[in-house]
């Protein structure tokens, strides 16, 4: 598949409450836990992943050959009150940037591997960089989500 350098290839909104990667820990019981909610929700993104990744002409595009970047924003629901390490300044922009809550790290690794169930790519090691923030939604907004965007990487652009 021929792309151009920066080409959006895929973008996809998420609705509901993100989900953070979950690693499986042991119980101790021979258990484990978190891993059946994750699966879960892994198995139904990369369903509705799979359904956008389609041509013009309808068929199932194949998968991403060339480096890739994926911008994530996560957007969350904001506590009642402010949490006192928390600064005023930042508290008072309707976004702004959500601290308190899972990594942003696990976020992407979520988003990642929904994109790779979905067949978007054959591994996610096609992401050569990878942009994520996650926001505390304005006072009153409740429609968390994740906003997503994979674009072909630019030859040279952000190299050392």
């Amino acid at each position: 598949m021929e792309v151009d350098a920066g080409e959006i290839l895929f973008s996809h909104q998420i609705d509901g409450a993100p989900m953070a990667w979950k690693r499986a820990t042991d119980a101790g019981d021979g258990t484990y836990t978190n891993a059946p909610v994750y699966q879960r929700w892994l198995i139904r993104q990369g369903r509705e992943m799979s359904r956008k990744w389609i041509d013009e002409r309808g068929h199932r595009r194949p998968p991403v050959s060339c480096p890739v970047e994926v911008v994530l924003h996560v957007y969350l629901q904001r506590p009642q009150h402010r949490p006192s390490q928390y600064p005023r300044e930042l508290w008072a922009l309707d976004y702004c940037p959500a601290i308190g809550r899972a990594d942003v790290d696990n976020y992407a690794g979520s988003v990642l591997d929904a994109l790779s169930r979905a067949g978007i790519w054959t591994d996610d090691t096609r992401c050569a960089r990878l942009h994520a923030c996650k926001w505390w939604l304005p006072p009153g907004v409740e429609a968390q989500r994740m906003s997503i965007f994979v674009s072909a990487l630019k030859p040279g652009g952000g190299t050392p």
